[in-house]
């Protein structure tokens, strides 16, 4: 096998070193092409298993894990519980809000990324609480998806 192969050079692509094979005496190139293996990165720990679905392809998004198979987010701190009673989010009339109310818009806003603006008494249905935000909440409109309203302009339908 040696005898088929001499290395030209080393070239560097990213962290791993490949050999590049040479033209044989015939102008033809050997069949295989040897690879080092490469280096480990900085020390990754093993993934964790989703609690809904037991697979394994999980990853890490801010302060929740993520399961990217069935999607389930879990808290990564074990401290979660006691994160959500303490922030209490309220519209602006001070009632309490929570994940999956219905609020309805008090103003006409101008939306940014959009022609089209939210009018007064637009309905914004099934709200997500922003974690360790009491300011701010994410829902959709009929016509505008992906909001993030600030809730002095909101109130609890």
């Amino acid at each position: 096998m040696d005898a088929i192969f001499r290395q030209a050079s080393k070239v560097t692509v990213g962290i791993v070193p490949l050999v590049t094979a040479v033209p044989l005496s015939d102008n033809t190139y050997p069949c295989l092409v040897s690879v080092a293996p490469c280096r480990q990165g900085p020390s990754m720990t093993a993934p964790l298993s989703c609690p809904q679905c037991t697979l394994s392809n999980t990853y890490q998004d801010g302060a929740n894990f993520v399961c990217a198979d069935c999607g389930y987010e879990w808290p990564a701190a074990g401290d979660a519980a006691s994160a959500d009673a303490a922030t209490v989010v309220r519209d602006s009339n001070g009632n309490l809000l929570a994940d999956g109310d219905t609020v309805v818009v008090i103003k006409d806003l101008k939306v940014k990324g959009s022609s089209i603006p939210l009018k007064q008494g637009t309905v914004i249905k099934h709200i997500r609480l922003v974690d360790g935000d009491a300011e701010h909440i994410e829902g959709h409109s009929d016509k505008i998806k992906g909001l993030v309203l600030k809730t002095c302009f909101l109130r609890k339908a």
